[in-house]
């Protein structure tokens, strides 16, 4: 019988040898095909969780409202909790790239944009090997993308010729639409005047996913960039940059204070 969870493949954990040996290929003919299409097809597969109830797993996709506005989740048990079960730590472990394929596959076909994964406190380890897996999966993803301006918001500041300007962004990711809110800051003038709403809508800007190790915790993992290779370094700075720049700034400032101040002459009456 052929091992479909936990084929005798090595190092198969490692992303590389999971693509290699057709990896993600089943995602990306999930996208080829309508959720409704991919939802029959599990059906007739005779598909069962393994969760103990053998529930079939077409029969309880189907159960997602199709018309309802409210976001829907996809959750995932790797809790163990069954009696005698212990196949979920060996499949984050030595598959996990598999349980990633088939929650993308999952997601698209019931409609959910989030998936919860939950594990016990305890698995310290394999809470460690699948969010290491997750981040391989996002850093081999398509990391730039081309976007359109769904609506554009110009709020000018005269008093600081300063714009505030508020875009969301429409994207394709992986073959599923996406969106995306960016605001940002810029200074006018009269040799640089304000941009319209219909220059914004035009424009057609990059997104670009940012690695968790290369952002700070106030940096988002989408972020608009002017293109492809704009910014591969390190987006954000954390706590302790931000406070070293402040006091460097605050200490030069003072420095130049002091040297200003020694070499001004007397006011002259």
């Amino acid at each position: 019988m052929e091992k479909i969870v936990l084929p005798e493949i090595q190092d198969l954990h490692l992303i590389d040898v999971y693509i290699n040996n057709n990896g993600y290929n089943a995602a990306k003919k999930a996208f080829t095909k309508t959720p409704d299409d991919i939802i029959d097809q599990v059906k007739k597969s005779g598909l069962r969780g393994r969760g103990g109830a053998a529930f079939l797993c077409g029969l309880k996709w189907s159960f997602m409202p199709k018309t309802s506005v409210k976001p829907k989740y996809l959750c995932i048990n790797g809790d163990e909790s069954e009696p005698g079960s212990f196949k979920d730590r060996q499949i984050f472990e030595f598959n996990p790239h598999q349980m990633i394929e088939g929650a993308i596959i999952t997601c698209y076909a019931i409609g959910a944009k989030t998936a919860y994964v939950y594990i016990r406190g305890e698995y310290h380890k394999w809470i460690k090997l699948l969010q290491k897996a997750i981040d391989d999966a996002y850093a081999k993803a398509s990391v730039v993308v081309k976007s359109s301006v769904k609506w554009a918001e110009v709020k000018p500041n005269p008093w600081k010729s300063t714009v505030s300007i508020k875009l969301m962004l429409s994207y394709m990711r992986d073959g599923v639409t996406d969106s995306l809110e960016h605001n940002y800051s810029l200074f006018y003038s009269q040799h640089e005047p304000l941009p319209t709403v219909e220059q914004l809508k035009a424009a057609t800007p990059y997104i670009r996913y940012v690695p968790k190790e290369k952002r700070s915790k106030n940096i988002p993992d989408w972020v608009m960039v002017g293109s492809k290779d704009q910014h591969d370094g390190v987006y954000g700075y954390t706590g302790f940059t931000w406070m070293f720049r402040f006091l460097l700034s605050g200490t030069a400032l003072m420095i130049y204070s002091k040297v200003r101040k020694q070499n001004r002459g007397p006011f002259q009456l």
